[in-house]
């Protein structure tokens, strides 16, 4: 039983763990989670943003979010055959899912700019990141999901709705290590990743599963040790 205690609390918080420290280094820290992978194949379409698909025509890649309390984190990583076309990522964002109006603000990771949906333009921002052998790792203050770029303001759509800490915000769009757009409904509601503003990113299905399985087996010690004492 208290083997069962013990592997049910570290089951509860590897799964629990968003808030661990992240270093922009290029290392899969144990803060992230997995949130979705591209596949490779070959006769994937390419700068197909109007009808994103769950394929990449230069290499495949798993996708890894996380943040705490200033920054969003993400982790992207290549596998398998095929050939990436550079280290680089493009990322759009919905900064209010809720109102299912499409993707708000993208950025040019390792050109460190960020640009609105639709519009035209760039506005400087300051990621961290890390861009070398298949792995992208960056990070963007929340700041630029809860207001207005400078520069772009007039850009935005009328009655934009921004982020505020605690919000769910999504990855619906990624053109990365290549020129085909990831993404789509065929993800589900939370397309590429959802994360929240200051918290962690949004566990897989599988990760919830793990979690509940911790807390039944905490739950289940717990009640045998209660009726062992009352036994006694």
């Amino acid at each position: 039983m208290k083997n069962l205690f013990i592997a049910a609390v570290a089951t509860a918080a590897v799964a629990t763990s968003a808030h661990a420290a992240i270093g922009i280094d290029g290392t899969l820290d144990g803060a992230y989670t997995h949130t979705a992978t591209v596949t490779y194949n070959p006769a994937a379409p390419e700068t197909n943003f109007g009808a994103p698909t769950s394929q990449s025509d230069a290499i495949g890649y798993d996708i890894y979010l996380a943040s705490d309390a200033s920054n969003v984190y993400g982790y992207l990583k290549t596998f398998g055959a095929g050939a990436e076309v550079g280290d680089f990522a493009n990322l759009y964002f919905d900064l209010d899912p809720a109102n299912g109006n499409g993707s708000d603000i993208g950025f040019e990771v390792t050109n460190s700019r960020g640009f609105v949906a639709g519009g035209s333009g760039y506005s400087p921002v300051p990621i961290g990141f890390f861009a070398s052998g298949g792995v992208i790792e960056f990070s963007i203050p929340d700041t630029y999901f809860m207001g207005p770029m400078s520069g772009l303001e007039s850009q935005y759509a009328a009655g934009q709705q921004f982020a505020a800490n605690g919000d769910t915000i999504t990855l619906r769009l990624s053109q990365s290590f290549g020129y085909s757009v990831a993404g789509g409904g065929d993800y589900g509601p939370n397309r590429l990743g959802a994360v929240v503003l200051g918290g962690g990113a949004v566990p897989e299905p599988a990760t919830w599963a793990m979690m509940i399985l911790g807390f039944l087996g905490v739950g289940a010690v717990l009640r045998t040790r209660r009726r062992q004492v009352a036994t006694a």
